[in-house]
């Protein structure tokens, strides 16, 4: 209950402060100024000074751990068990002859493989008037000779068909 109010009590007063940074800001780039180099300002050198730090102390922790960091090369062993099976690991058996191969693991191992195309649909053969199918794709216009009579015939076939 106590932690609670804590924590309503310090987000009442941080959203003021927030709103107040960020009306300065705006102002100050409203003016043409820069609203980094407010900050800078207000800040000094203790931001570049903290970065500083927190390498540093990465550094030394990476120096005296007693764990090993791990390498950018994997090392695969490759041999081929008495039942005739390759099997893959990361140390070789011992008494089997192995092959090993060391892979960077900041690579790829594949080739990227291509984009499948969609496949188009193949063209509906729509039977003419003889009912034999027309040839051509959709939207060709007709030929010219036909009867108009036959022409509206077929037509109205066709819609019906829809």
């Amino acid at each position: 209950m106590l932690t609670k109010m804590i924590f309503k009590l310090l987000f009442k007063a941080l959203v003021p402060i927030v709103a107040m940074v960020g009306l300065m800001s705006y102002g100050m780039y409203m003016k043409g100024g820069d609203p980094a180099g407010m900050f800078k300002k207000v800040l000094g050198d203790s931001i570049q000074s903290a970065k500083s730090s927190v390498q540093g102390a990465g550094d030394s922790l990476k120096s005296a751990s007693p764990v090993a960091m791990p390498s950018s090369k994997t090392t695969v062993y490759q041999w081929v068990d008495e039942n005739g099976v390759t099997q893959f690991g990361s140390s070789p058996p011992e008494g089997i002859v192995s092959t090993a191969k060391t892979f960077n693991n900041n690579a790829n191992l594949m080739a990227a493989t291509p984009k499948p195309q969609p496949k188009q649909a193949a063209p509906q053969n729509i039977p003419g008037l003889d009912g034999e199918p027309m040839p051509g794709v959709a939207g060709m216009n007709l030929p010219v000779a036909m009867d108009p009579e036959d022409l509206s015939k077929y037509l109205q076939t066709m819609q019906r068909q829809e």
